[in-house]
């Protein structure tokens, strides 16, 4: 199985031996240093106004869906499916935290008509699933049988479906039909909100050249219109993974930094969240994450000073990505706006790896 790919709290490697390796390939995120190297903005990506104000009402009105524990550490010690994560909604704000499912339930996200997808072993072999907001009606979507893991399954308006499995991403329709492999080797899928085009990343060890990097491709689902739309052309920022296409499909959010360079362990490397347009184009970064360059500096981080970002979704409106940031000892849920001002916590703690993580819930407190 390949490692699966997020955040790893900081707090039980804080003090580790920089260039230790972590948990079987999973990046360790520390760091804080010298200067951001900064990116121009694409002209491919818009500049909108977004008021704070606008954050304080996600905070406190945003819904989350997400699994219960310390979901990456369990996830690389077991790897998925983790029979222990259970899936619960709760406001952003940490209020009305409600458990829809017992435990064998994870990767869950919210679907366009404001259900939830979500990957389960309920039925003796993890499988792709959906329910309603509360937990109510779940019916499991085909009965696969790829032999190996199901993540981070994600649902179109027009009724297609994207995930991850060992071998690559697939997809098929809601009623089950038309399961089909549709990148070999890919990862990290990202699917449109109209379920029209796709991201993924193509791993840089797959690459029949030297030193070749993670970076970020598009492709329709009848696998025409396959195009790269990331390139190793800043040495900061060779890499590119976890994409994550906003739900007015005009710009695409994605981790940039240096993860494929062997023997790299995250800590003296950029980890950072950029835009991109949805044709690609240059890198415009949103956060300023600094690498640590020494172990005194790794030993006196604070909790104001952002080591490293990644695994980037959205708000419903796009005007928001929503992120995991690590500090001084842990990991928590950020967002920030798409012109990379108003940063700011959004939950204390991590999210999980489901790709549409927030929605806007308008009910009463």
């Amino acid at each position: 199985m390949k490692p699966v790919r997020g955040f790893v709290s900081l707090g039980p490697f804080l003090f580790a031996a920089i260039g230790c390796a972590i948990l079987g390939g999973v990046r360790s995120y520390a760091g804080w240093g010298g200067e951001p190297h900064r990116m121009p903005r694409p002209d491919a990506t818009p500049t909108v106004a977004v008021s704070s104000d606008a954050g304080l009402y996600i905070r406190q009105r945003g819904l989350l869906v997400l699994n219960d524990g310390n979901t990456w550490q369990q996830l690389n010690i077991a790897g998925p499916p983790v029979p222990q994560l259970s899936i619960y909604t709760e406001r952003a704000d940490g209020t009305r935290k409600t458990r829809l499912t017992g435990p064998g339930n994870a990767f869950p996200s919210w679907t366009p008509d404001g259900k939830i997808i979500f990957v389960s072993d309920r039925s003796g072999s993890p499988q792709i699933w959906i329910m309603e907001a509360d937990g109510s009606n779940p019916r499991q979507i085909g009965n696969l049988n790829l032999n190996g893991h199901l993540l981070r399954p994600q649902l179109g308006k027009n009724g297609l479906i994207a995930f991850l499995a060992d071998d690559g991403v697939w997809i098929m329709q809601q009623d089950g039909s038309g399961l089909k492999q549709l990148v070999p080797h890919g990862s990290s899928p990202s699917l449109a909100l109209s379920g029209t085009w796709l991201t993924y990343t193509l791993p840089g060890g797959l690459k029949p050249i030297p030193d070749a990097h993670n970076e970020i491709f598009r492709i329709n689902p009848d696998g025409t219109g396959n195009k790269q739309l990331t390139f190793a052309d800043d040495a900061d920022y060779q890499d590119a993974n976890a994409s994550a296409i906003s739900p007015d499909e005009t710009m695409i959010a994605i981790y940039t930094g240096t993860e494929s360079k062997p023997g790299n362990s995250g800590l003296t490397e950029y980890h950072n969240i950029a835009l991109i347009g949805p044709d690609g184009g240059t890198k415009r970064l949103l956060t300023t994450c600094r690498p640590v360059m020494t172990m005194q500096a790794l030993q006196h981080l604070s909790h104001d000073q952002c080591v490293a970002s990644d695994d980037p979704s959205w708000s419903p409106d796009s005007k928001w990505v929503v992120y995991g940031r690590a500090s001084s000892g842990e990991t928590e849920t950020w967002m920030v706006d798409t012109n990379g001002q108003n940063a700011q916590e959004l939950y204390h703690g991590a999210l999980g790896y489901g790709i549409f993580r927030l929605k806007l819930d308008s009910g009463a407190e």
